[in-house]
């Protein structure tokens, strides 16, 4: 049985491989980890497909623990990638 002492810490990095080359610059100029990431894409995602279509303002909503500015690039990362569908109105 190991102690506390010798276990080995959670790689923060984990999910980093399921991420595209471009997804992980975005994670690093960020300094969000890989694992949050794909739970942020994943909200923003659903919510787009669920009501059509989102504002950045929802997406910030959604994304509330997180930076504001932060949560504005990644809604405009989707937007530009074509995961997320923005409200007619919503400047990019």
């Amino acid at each position: 049985m190991a102690d506390s002492s010798t276990a080995v810490p959670e790689n923060p990095f984990i999910g980093a491989e399921l991420l595209s080359a471009k997804e992980r610059e975005l994670c690093v100029d960020l300094g969000i980890m890989p694992k949050q990431y794909l739970l942020m894409k994943d909200a923003l995602v659903r919510e787009s497909f669920k009501q059509g279509h989102l504002t950045k303002t929802t997406a910030c909503t959604l994304l509330s623990d997180l930076d504001q500015t932060k949560a504005g690039k990644l809604f405009d990362y989707f937007v530009v990638s074509g995961w997320v569908v923005a409200h007619p109105n919503s400047l990019v």
